[in-house]
């Protein structure tokens, strides 16, 4: 049956069941076994579903029933999305996570501080897949974040200003379909399984980090407006105006999945396939398929100049000979407080990382080990005119008198 599976290793943990072309069904985890079951007809509400079955972890929060006249606005007024583009972006993501097969984009929130970023991506989470800890914290290797996603359906990560290449893999793999072994405890056996997630990040509004063009390539990225101080409202406030509205939320997203199921084949196959499914319930959004494509179309990963650059080039263009040699820690002395690094170790991480942007400015940094002594030497090339040695001067000549033969 889709879906069923038990604890410790027999199957990933799931939220959504049904062969994705004529049901999907949302499991409620409610008592005995509720569900919502979704046709190109409409949904309906099950309190004891029998058609599959699901494993509920550890940690899995129950889901408010749909019911009323569906609605979107409770979800759309407190986003404070920055544009109309915005907002159906982050409907195009909820409406993937609700399919019952990737691939998943990762929806990216960005903003500047204060946004209301983290608990955007509360609210967003809990609709299909609320639970005791609605956030984790990026797991160190691949194989903690396999874990995570056999516990979990939607995988939220909090405030993430950068991610080392190796995690930035793990993420495109588990978005687009990873495949991981491991064993049982009670067997020696192995248990294979191929995992597809959709994630949420969270990312500061002056991050430095770029991604790489792999990872962008998954992200749906939606940009969130600065709060003023007549928009900001207590998180409990606004914990249980959402909470009341999740129900109308919810039938409004049960409405948009059906009709996505009964109009998937009239859209022309091209995009990815959250862009065809986004655009086929385009009109129970209140939008057109031609919206939806531009939105998705415009989504971009909004990245801030490291600041560390032009302090660097400031103290090297005013070194003796436009050189400078010492620790990092005597780096770290030299630059001014403004947007400092933290430490001299990680004054080290971001200048590797600034490397590329330095080399382009015609400044080469170099990073040598001398047993304990670790020195970073900082060199700026020389301009044109500087480098190119001025042409010689003509020497001018009196001309030579010629003898008089005549």
């Amino acid at each position: 049956m889709e879906g069923c599976c038990t604890p410790m290793g027999a199957g990933p943990a799931r939220r959504i069941g049904g062969d994705g072309r004529r049901d999907i069904v949302l499991d409620l985890a409610d008592r005995p076994a509720g569900a919502v079951e979704i046709t190109p007809d409409g949904w309906t509400y099950h309190f004891q579903f029998d058609k599959c079955s699901f494993y509920r972890p550890q940690g899995i929060f129950e889901i408010p029933k749909p019911e009323g006249t569906g609605s979107l606005e409770p979800l759309h007024d407190p986003l404070h999305v920055a544009t109309p583009a915005d907002w159906l972006r982050i409907l195009a993501w909820l409406l993937a996570a609700l399919r019952q097969q990737g691939p998943y984009p990762i929806l990216v929130l960005q903003g500047p501080s204060r946004s209301g970023k983290s608990m955007a991506a509360r609210m967003l989470r809990s609709l299909i897949d609320p639970a005791e800890s609605p956030f984790t914290p990026l797991p160190a290797n691949e194989r903690r974040l396999h874990s995570l996603a056999l516990q979990n359906w939607v995988l939220a990560f909090d405030h993430v200003s950068s991610l080392p290449r190796s995690m930035s893999d793990a993420l495109c793999r588990l978005s687009s379909g990873a495949g991981f072994s491991m064993k049982e405890t009670s067997s020696s056996d192995l248990l294979y399984f191929d995992l597809q997630r959709p994630m949420i990040l969270t990312v500061p509004g002056n991050t430095t980090w770029t991604p790489p063009a792999e990872l962008q390539e998954r992200m749906i990225t939606a940009t969130l407006a600065p709060l003023t101080a007549e928009d900001r409202r207590p998180e409990s406030e606004l914990q249980e105006k959402f909470k009341q509205a999740q129900p109308a939320i919810l039938a409004a997203l049960c409405d948009a999945v059906s009709m996505a199921l009964r109009r998937r084949q009239e859209i022309p196959v091209q995009g990815t396939d959250a862009e065809i499914w986004a655009q086929a319930a385009a009109p129970a959004l209140h939008a057109t398929e031609e919206q939806m494509r531009a939105a998705l179309a415009a989504s971009k990963f909004q990245t801030q100049p490291d600041p560390l650059i032009n302090q660097i080039e400031d103290l090297v263009s005013g070194a003796p000979n436009q050189e400078w040699t010492g620790t990092a820690t005597e780096l770290l002395a030299e630059l001014p407080d403004d947007n400092r690094p933290a430490s001299a170790n990680k004054l080290t991480e971001r200048l590797r990382l600034c490397k590329p942007k330095l080399q382009a400015r015609g400044i080469e940094v170099t990073f040598t080990h001398k047993n304990r002594y670790r020195p970073i030497h900082i060199k700026k090339a020389p301009s044109e005119n500087e480098s190119s040695p001025a042409p010689p001067k003509a020497v001018s000549q009196s001309p030579t008198a010629t003898e008089d033969t005549s």
